[in-house]
C-alpha cells in the first residue's frame, strides 16, 4: 500500500476528520500514517511522500504553524506533494500562504483525496464513493474498528469520536468559525450505526464531539450575515428545532440506552446555554462519563458582553453548581480566552477570580489573536506583551487550581480505559479524564477498561494500582 502521511493541528473535530480521512484511504488501498509534533517523513522513507494537512485558524498562531510545517516538508522533501485542507484552507483571507509555500489547498478532504486518487496516482474516477462526504464532510466518523495498525493520532481501538454536527452560528466577536465550516447535523440513524458498529469493533468509548454539539438537530433563523447583526440578539433567539429531528438530549438517551456494560460515552464539550434538565439526569447515567468540558472565555460579565456570549457569570455558575451536584465524584474543565481587546486589568482580576471559584480541574488557557472578518479584529488590540503577560499568569493559576482539585482524587479507585503503552507504562483515561499511568504489568493491556486505585498526583498525572488482583475485561 502507498504511504500517506497525515499531519492535524487544531481541535478534537479535526482529529475526529482525519482519522474519517484515514478510513477513506485505507479503503482505497492507501496506508495512512501519522506525523506526530516536529516529526517528518525520514529522506529514506519516500523520494516523493505525500504529506496530507488537516489544518487550523481559531488563531494567528495555529495558521503560522501550518505554514511552517509546509515549508519544512518542501524544504527538506522538494518533490512531497502536499495536500492542505482544514479550517485554514476555507479562510480565504490566508489561504494564498499555503499555496505560496507550495502546496495544493482544498477546502475539503473529499476534494483532496479526488486529487491525490485521480491527478497525483492516475486512477480512473472513482471516488463517487464519496458523494456522502462531499455532501457533508461531518458524516464522516470514525470507523476505529477499521483503522488497525494505522496508528493514526494514537487511538488504536479504545475510543472513537464520532463528530456528529458541524458549525456554529453565535457570531461571538472574536470567533472565525462561522465563516469556515458549514453548518449541519449528521443523520440519527447514522450516528447509531457508528456507534453500534464500534462497539461491535471492540470500542469502550464513544466521544460524541462537533463544533457546537448542543445545536445538534438545530437550525439557524437566519444567515450569519443576519445573525451578526444585533437584530437576533435583542430577540434572544439564533436557532429553533429542525422538525422531526432529534436533539442532542434524544440522542444521548438513545445512545446510553444501546451501549453494553463495560463501555461509556463522553460528550467532548458544550456551552453552557445549552444544557437542559435532561442533561444532568443524564451524567448521572452508569454509562456516561462524569466529566463535562463548559467554555467560559472570561470570567468578566462585561468581557461576555463584548464577546457576545449567550450567557453571564450567573448563569455559568448555576450550571456548574448544577453539574458539580449531578456528579460530585466528576470533574469540570474550561477554555479561556486571554487578551480580548476591550479587556482591562480589572476584567482579567475578575476571571482569575471567578476561576478559583468554579474550582476547574483543568482550563485551557489561550492568548486572544485577531481574526479577519470578525468583529473583535476590528477593534483597537492590546499590546501583544500585556496578552502574553496575562497569559503566563493564567497558565500558573490554572496549574496551582487544577492540582488542588486533582488531588481529591488521590486514594479513590477509577475506571480507566487503557489507551496505550509507551516505555514501560500503561497510560489511559479515568471516567473523569483523569490522566493516569501505571507500570505494565500481567493482566492489563490496552484496549480494557480497568478498575484502578489513584495512588499518587505529579504535574497532572496520576500513578495507579490494580485494585484488586485479577484480570480485566477482554476486548
Amino acid at each position: 500500500m502507498k504511504p500517506v502521511f497525515i499531519k492535524t493541528f487544531g481541535c478534537k473535530v479535526n482529529y475526529s476528520e482525519s482519522v474519517a480521512f484515514a478510513d477513506v484511504l485505507k479503503k482505497y488501498g492507501y496506508q495512512p500514517l501519522e506525523l506526530t509534533g516536529s516529526e517528518l517523513p525520514s529522506s529514506d522513507e519516500l523520494e516523493r511522500p505525500v504529506v496530507f494537512v488537516n489544518s487550523c485558524c481559531v488563531t494567528k498562531e495555529a495558521e503560522r504553524k501550518a505554514a511552517q510545517f509546509v515549508r519544512r516538508i518542501k524544504r527538506e522533501h522538494p518533490q512531497s506533494s502536499v495536500l492542505f485542507t482544514g479550517c485554514a484552507a476555507r479562510n480565504h483571507t490566508v489561504s494564498d500562504q499555503y499555496r505560496d509555500a507550495g502546496a495544493e489547498v482544498f477546502d475539503f478532504y473529499p476534494q483532496a483525496f479526488a486529487y491525490l486518487d485521480e491527478v497525483l496516482e492516475g486512477n480512473a474516477r472513482r471516488t463517487d464513493a464519496l458523494a456522502s462526504e462531499a455532501r457533508y464532510e461531518s458524516s464522516q466518523a470514525i470507523d476505529t474498528a477499521a483503522l488497525d495498525n494505522t496508528g493514526i493520532v494514537g487511538l488504536g481501538r479504545s475510543r472513537a469520536f464520532i463528530k456528529v454536527q458541524d458549525g456554529c452560528h453565535n457570531m461571538c466577536t472574536f470567533c472565525i468559525i462561522p465563516f469556515v465550516r458549514p453548518y449541519a447535523s449528521l443523520p440519527f440513524d447514522e450516528i447509531i450505526a457508528q456507534v453500534d458498529g464500534n462497539i461491535a469493533g471492540g470500542v469502550r468509548e464513544i466521544v460524541l464531539t462537533g463544533v457546537n454539539i448542543g445545536h445538534y438537530g438545530m437550525t439557524p433563523v437566519d444567515t450569519i450575515e443576519n445573525i451578526a447583526s444585533d437584530k437576533h440578539w435583542r430577540m434572544g433567539k439564533l436557532y429553533e428545532r429542525t422538525p422531526g429531528h432529534p436533539d442532542l438530549s434524544d440522542l444521548v438517551d438513545a445512545i446510553l440506552g444501546r451501549l453494553p456494560q463495560g463501555t461509556r460515552l463522553r460528550i467532548s464539550s458544550i456551552e453552557p446555554e445549552d444544557i437542559d434538565d435532561r442533561f444532568y439526569g443524564q451524567l448521572q447515567h452508569p454509562r456516561m462519563a462524569p466529566h463535562v468540558h463548559l467554555p467560559l472565555q472570561s470570567g468578566s460579565d462585561g468581557v461576555l458582553t463584548e464577546m457576545r456570549r449567550l450567557y453571564d457569570t450567573a448563569t455559568y455558575r448555576n450550571v456548574a453548581t448544577r453539574i458539580r451536584e449531578a456528579i460530585p465524584h466528576g470533574s469540570l474543565t474550561t477554555d479561556i480566552l486571554v487578551g480580548f481587546p476591550t479587556e482591562t486589568d480589572e476584567q482579567f482580576a475578575e476571571t482569575l477570580d471567578f476561576c478559583t471559584d468554579m474550582r476547574f480541574e483543568r482550563i485551557h488557557g489561550f492568548p486572544y489573536s485577531p481574526r479577519p472578518g470578525t468583529r473583535a479584529g476590528r477593534l483597537p488590540q492590546l499590546p501583544r506583551e500585556v496578552v502574553q503577560e496575562r497569559n503566563r499568569r493564567l497558565i500558573a493559576h490554572c496549574a496551582m487550581l487544577g492540582e488542588q482539585q486533582w488531588q481529591r482524587f488521590v486514594g479513590r479507585s477509577s475506571q480507566v480505559l487503557v489507551e496505550e503503552e509507551r516505555d514501560g507504562m500503561l497510560i489511559g483515561h479515568g471516567e473523569a479524564y483523569q490522566v493516569v499511568q501505571l507500570p505494565v504489568q500481567e493482566g492489563i493491556e490496552a484496549g480494557n477498561i480497568v478498575e484502578l486505585k489513584l495512588t499518587n498526583l505529579r504535574d497532572g498525572v496520576f500513578s495507579a494500582e490494580p485494585v484488586r488482583e485479577k484480570k480485566a475485561q477482554s476486548v
